[in-house]
């Protein structure tokens, strides 16, 4: 499938789900205000941080390694049923870790007990999550993008339905409920749309525990792992800070920016991962990785920008919008933050390829740095600036990355005798 298509698709699903996603929020803010958007947010990352946790470890390595192994007949798909083995045993550690401190960790990262319910949810959740998880990540590998978008717009679906009944009902900590449920209820009906494929055997959804494969798996594991680091948990950290020299109200204002700016990247990144990880995975030399890449920025950075533009000179009728006149603030500080975000659509295609290419010493160092010094950053910058200051750090920070994960690139793929031979790449 062709990137065209492949984004034409992806637009339809992550449409379903930014609608889905944004009428939590839109009723978080017109009820609750800004400081209920920042719990939001708050509890958004720590969820993050567990699938991670519990599957980030091998889903973006599977897509890479089920691309060399297409589902065929009368086979037992290897990957796939070493993925629910492990997927499996992370998922009932961190269940139990999730049930025993589910009131310090609400405590901890929402500043109040009164949500521990949706923690507890959490840990129960915690299996189906992952076999949702697995199977996307397999869909998308074996190239099965109809069905890998089935299965993801069946999830958006399903959070704004449960989204609907449960903020209705039960206010915000209906919406992180609703969160969490519609992974674990997607993840019934990822297993029917598998099941249609017509070479499919249910032995291959039998959890295996191979440790030769979790090998294969460990690199993608300590990569995933820093992730979880540098990105929910520094903006857990940051929104924490920001709380103490303010208030959760002010959290929510940088919030609303961040979840702006985070409007179209979803369309743009969604696209790129579904096409761009299996196809560099199987990218016979590096005339052919480089013809990728080369595609990938080049219809990445222009929808980006486009996007960009489009969104800072509509950017009060989206605020008023998406949320409220109580959040007419972020209207002063989305600039920097939208060209933050444009930079990080280059850096982030670059930085994929270490992930592919298991450079995993290289990725582990390059999201450590980067984490830190956005943590680094938004804090000086914050307390002497203030809101602006956080995007300031956004920007600056990206430009960093960027710069340095383009030299690794041209380290990698363009020094040399490399970049003879490059052919014409179509979009």
């Amino acid at each position: 499938m062709n990137l065209i298509k492949t984004s034409i698709l992806s637009a339809i699903e992550t449409a379903i789900k930014l609608a889905s996603g944004f009428v939590v929020i839109k009723y978080i803010a017109l009820t609750v205000g800004p400081e209920g958007v920042a719990f939001f947010g708050q509890f958004q990352s720590f969820f993050a941080a567990i699938v991670i946790l519990i599957s980030g470890g091998f889903t973006t390595g599977l897509v890479c390694l089920s691309a060399q192994e297409k589902p065929q007949k009368n086979t037992n798909q290897h990957y796939l049923a070493n993925a629910l083995g492990l997927g499996l045993c992370s998922a009932l550690l961190t269940g139990i870790f999730l049930s025993v401190f589910a009131t310090q960790l609400s405590m901890m990262t929402l500043n109040t007990v009164a949500f521990k319910n949706s923690f507890y949810l959490l840990a129960i959740s915690s299996v189906l999550i992952v076999v949702y998880q697995v199977i996307i990540a397999v869909l998308n590998g074996w190239g099965l993008i109809t069905r890998l978008i089935t299965c993801k717009s069946i999830c958006s679906i399903l959070l704004l339905f449960f989204s609907l009944l449960l903020v209705k009902s039960y206010g915000l900590s209906g919406g992180l409920d609703a969160l969490i449920s519609m992974q674990a209820i997607a993840a019934l009906f990822a297993i029917w749309m598998m099941s249609r494929i017509k070479s499919f055997n249910w032995r291959w959804l039998k959890p295996k525990f191979n440790l030769k494969t979790y090998q294969e798996f460990f690199h993608y594991w300590l990569m995933s792992l820093v992730t979880l680091i540098s990105t929910p948990l520094i903006l857990m950290l940051v929104r924490i800070h920001i709380a103490s020299i303010s208030n959760w109200d002010t959290v929510g204002i940088w919030e609303a920016s961040w979840k702006i700016s985070e409007l179209y990247l979803i369309v743009i990144t969604t696209a790129l991962t579904t096409y761009y990880i299996p196809k560099l995975s199987q990218a016979i030399d590096k005339h052919e990785e480089l013809n990728i890449v080369i595609k990938v920025i080049a219809l990445g950075a222009t929808t980006a920008i486009i996007l960009a533009i489009s969104v800072y000179f509509f950017r009060a009728f989206i605020v008023d919008i998406l949320f409220s006149n109580k959040f007419t603030e972020v209207t002063n500080i989305i600039a920097l933050q939208l060209v933050g975000s444009v930079i990080k659509i280059p850096a982030w295609v670059f930085s994929y390829h270490m992930i592919v290419k298991k450079r995993t010493v290289l990725f582990l160092f390059t999201e450590l740095l980067f984490g830190t010094s956005f943590y680094i950053l938004a804090r000086i910058l914050f307390d002497q600036y203030g809101l602006i200051g956080l995007s300031y750090a956004y920007s600056i920070n990206y430009a960093l990355y960027f710069f340095y994960c383009a030299a690794y690139f041209w380290n990698d793929n363009l020094r040399g005798d490399n970049i003879s031979g490059i052919q014409e790449v179509s979009i």
